[in-house]
């Protein structure tokens, strides 16, 4: 009955988040992003203007935005207000006083004012002006959102076909753009193609762990495959997600699958600890350790468990033993700086836990949880610059780009030059700001041989139209046999599109 449901769940989501996925590019992706879209090289003032107006307009702050606009209108043409102020109307959901002045905008604007006038067909309902205006904008507007555009007015003409095309098409110049990944992957499902489908919810998964809809998809793309214990694994996930501890105690104990998969075995564990039954967690760890006795994972759980018990002298041996055998487990690295950082009496153990932190972030760099806990650290113990540094990280990775790079420009002295560089780059490539994207992420390359910093050097080339010069970095990287680097290399070489004329 489960798997039906989920299976089910997967068309809901299909069906009705096209419509989500509007308001969600709407209101903040890319046509409120002002400052990507509009970015004006050569005057600089405008454009601290705009990133201004487009935090307001994120934070509903409207009112304040005309304010800033006022200002802005004593700096331009009245045709370039036109298409600023055009953008605003368009926020405000005024559409008939928004496309009067969108179509009156001067020339250098067209191509931009013609992305707008494409939301405000979708809105009208009329998606065939919708895909024209796009394409006008594309034509001379290289920007992936345009194309995640058009995919969307054509999924919302149930031409499917045409969907997967530019949903592929965004993705070569936004690869990591997990929400048009996460539709491809509904379209790929819809053809019964469920190994294409995995592959991508599996790449999401990798890209955002914290999207629930994809653990639901792979549970749905499970359940067709007939795989039971996957399917409940990844429904279990989605639970975990939402922190819903005792709805995972209960489906797991109501179909006695605890034991059934380790996997799903670790969901059960984590549930207990969050729930605090010590009793079924004792007893599970127990049978745990001896069906798995070399699993790191299981072998952290049963340390964290002694810990809780007050065996800390037993949990700390273990936690040593652990972080020497797996020093690239995320996982155990973040434990035990907890385990150290909560049982700490001197300075150079807090510094220890600190030690522990950094080692465990630089492995996994989107978990914003444990950036939060390390800025806050750096915070009490005065060490701004490097409160800064995470705070800089973490705004990236919650799409606070404004306030990510504030922050990274107040810090005197950064902690790590080359992740300074390489998250600056990274902000910039938000922002559509490609060739400031590409000075940042060139100086990080130069300071540190990281396949990360090559791969989004490489994507940012052919985001600028070039293509020869993105793959002359990715052969340049000192490890020619690299499977991720081959890989974009193999991808960027075989695809032919750039731009559609």
């Amino acid at each position: 009955m489960v798997q039906k449901l989920v299976s089910i769940l997967i068309f809901f989501i299909l069906i009705i988040s096209c419509s989500k996925k509007n308001n969600e590019t709407f209101n903040g992706d890319s046509s409120g992003n002002v400052s990507k879209i509009l970015y004006q090289e050569g005057d600089k003032l405008i454009d601290n203007i705009l990133n201004d107006i487009d935090y307001l307009i994120k934070e509903g702050k409207i009112e304040d935005a005309k304010k800033l606009l006022d200002e802005l209108k004593k700096k331009v043409d009245e045709k370039d207000f036109n298409f600023y102020y055009g953008v605003i109307l368009y926020e405000e959901g005024k559409y008939k006083e928004a496309k009067e002045k969108l179509y009156n905008v001067s020339d250098k604007l067209k191509k931009q004012s013609y992305f707008y006038l494409g939301h405000i067909a979708r809105k009208e309902g009329k998606i065939d002006d919708a895909i024209n205006y796009y394409q006008k904008s594309y034509k001379d507007y290289n920007n992936p959102e345009i194309l995640s555009s058009i995919a969307d007015a054509f999924m919302e003409k149930k031409d499917y076909k045409r969907a997967k095309e530019y949903y592929q098409k965004a993705l070569i110049l936004k690869p990591d753009s997990y929400i048009d990944m996460y539709y491809l992957a509904n379209l790929y499902f819809m053809e019964k193609d469920y190994q294409k489908s995995k592959d991508l919810l599996e790449k999401i998964i990798k890209i955002n762990p914290g999207f629930k809809k994809a653990y639901i998809g792979m549970a749905a793309v499970y359940d067709r495959l007939s795989d039971k214990i996957n399917s409940n694994y990844y429904y279990l996930r989605a639970l975990l997600l939402d922190r819903s501890y005792d709805k995972v105690v209960d489906f797991i104990e109501k179909n006695k699958i605890e034991n059934k998969h380790i996997n799903i075995m670790k969901i059960y564990i984590v549930s207990l600890f969050n729930l605090d039954l010590k009793e079924k967690l004792g007893k599970i760890i127990e049978t745990a350790v001896k069906l798995f006795p070399e699993d790191p994972d299981i072998l952290m759980y049963k340390a964290l468990f002694l810990d809780k018990n007050g065996r800390t002298k037993e949990a700390k041996e273990l936690f040593e033993f652990l972080v020497k055998k797996y020093d690239n487990n995320f996982n155990i690295l973040a434990s035990y700086a907890d385990f150290i950082y909560e049982n700490s009496k001197s300075d150079e153990e807090y510094k220890k836990a600190i030690e522990y932190y950094e080692k465990s972030l630089y492995i996994e760099p989107t978990n914003t949880s444990y950036r939060y806990k390390l800025a806050e650290i750096y915070r009490k113990r005065n060490e701004f610059d490097k409160e800064l540094f995470h705070r800089g990280i973490l705004y990236f990775y919650q799409g606070q780009f404004v306030e990510s790079i504030e922050a990274f420009f107040n810090i005197k002295e950064p902690m790590d030059k080359s992740l300074f560089f390489y998250y600056v780059g990274m902000n910039y490539s938000e922002q559509g700001k490609y060739q400031d994207a590409v000075d940042n992420l060139k100086n990080a390359v130069s300071l540190r041989k990281d396949r990360r910093f090559y791969i989004e050097l490489a994507y940012n080339y052919v985001r600028l139209g070039q293509k020869e010069k993105a793959i002359d970095i990715l052969n340049s990287y000192p490890n020619k046999a690299d499977k991720e680097i081959l890989e974009t290399l193999n991808f960027i070489s075989k695809n032919t599109f750039i731009n559609e004329k």
